[in-house]
């Protein structure tokens, strides 16, 4: 699928799309990675071990330890061992930068590892990728790296600053059927800070991922979705129809010139939403939203959906407030905002397309996948 982006930019929303575009690029030139020779192959293989090469050093500021830099030199072997072939991968990659992220937030003191060097601390990491111990052969680091693509072979590792990615970035990768993960030694603070270090920030995107396989009918190829949801989770037909009906949507939207910045941007938050941090169905006939936009500040630039647009000046001054200057006091008009905008926004988005979807009914009994 094509790039469509927003009349004006903002990075919460577009943020990084220029790199999406080059991941997708790759997935194409390699026809998903089975070709071995293919358009551009070197400059991925340059760029993304190059990258792995600066995680290394950065950790090498951190810390002095002989151990760590061991099983690192090991893990650059097993991705030169693939490239050498023409094999490496973007999950290959998430598998080895995982690994460096690990002794990066662990000399941060936010991780404590075993004498093995797996993660003491609860992580969703552990249940996504198999540990990589200290006395792991090059070939025992292969065969973790080959099992994590075989598991997961399209998701990839969001090397930008923060690893952070737009909204609706996120929407043309996934709509592509790619799967980011936020990859950065120095993460952003999702969802206000509550994720410390870079791997649980990694480990909050991969803990999306049952949902997303789900709604866009790819579970049946990740094992893993299997193993931890079972076959009654396996609706491929009725989600393979849903994914369809919602690509065309989302371009319909992107497309029809029908609508402001401000009330794309909605609908753009509305998509996001529901499909990234909640994994519920989209069912104007229910009216069924249960997801409130998280990012007040992004609400409150909106020229459509503002706070100026629903509120009295002085109301949409105390929100303004709250926003910028976390006034506490102020928080439950704040949060009152949020809640009705969220809902304004996906009832503006239904009323435009509630006949959009040609097997609703399917969809019905799958309301809320996960919450």
């Amino acid at each position: 699928m094509q790039v469509y982006k927003l009349p004006i930019f903002d990075s919460w929303i577009d943020g990084n799309m220029s790199l999406a575009q080059r991941i997708v690029k790759v997935f194409n030139n390699s026809d998903n990675f089975r070709l071995t020779n293919y358009d551009g192959k070197d400059e991925f293989y340059n760029e993304y071990i190059s990258k792995y090469d600066e995680y290394v050093e950065i950790l090498k500021k951190l810390v002095d330890n002989d151990d760590y830099f061991y099983v690192l030199d090991n893990v650059k072997q097993a991705l030169n061992y693939f490239a050498d072939k023409g094999l490496l991968n973007f999950s290959h990659l998430l598998g080895a930068y995982i690994q460096v992220l690990i002794y990066i937030d662990t000399a941060k003191g936010i991780h404590e590892l075993d004498n093995t060097h797996k993660i003491i601390s609860r992580t969703a990491i552990n249940s996504y990728r198999e540990p990589i111990y200290l006395n792991y052969t090059v070939d025992d680091i292969i065969n973790v790296l080959n099992n994590f693509h075989i598991s997961h072979p399209r998701i990839i590792p969001f090397t930008s600053q923060t690893g952070a990615f737009g909204m609706n970035t996120f929407l043309y990768l996934y709509f592509n059927k790619i799967y980011p993960v936020a990859c950065s030694p120095n993460p952003y603070p999702v969802h206000h800070g509550n994720y410390k270090g870079s791997i649980a920030v990694m480990g909050h995107d991969f803990t999306h991922l049952p949902a997303l396989r789900l709604l866009n009918a790819t579970s049946n190829d990740d094992p893993s979705i299997i193993d931890i949801y079972g076959d009654g989770y396996r609706q491929e037909e009725e989600y393979s129809y849903y994914f369809q009906d919602l690509k065309k949507l989302y371009i319909d939207i992107m497309t029809s010139n029908k609508f402001s910045d401000g009330q794309l941007k909605g609908f753009i938050m509305v998509l996001f939403n529901l499909i990234h941090e909640y994994g519920i169905v989209l069912d104007c006939g229910k009216f069924n939203y249960k997801g409130e936009v998280d990012d007040l500040y992004l609400l409150i630039k909106n020229d459509y959906y503002g706070p100026y647009n629903y509120y009295p000046k002085e109301d949409a001054d105390i929100i303004i407030d709250f926003v910028k200057n976390e006034n506490i006091e102020n928080i439950k008009l704040a949060y009152t905002y949020r809640l009705n905008v969220s809902g304004q926004m996906y009832k503006d988005l239904c009323e435009h397309y509630k006949l959009f979807f040609r097997n609703q009914q399917n969809y019905d009994k799958y309301d809320v996948l996960f919450s």
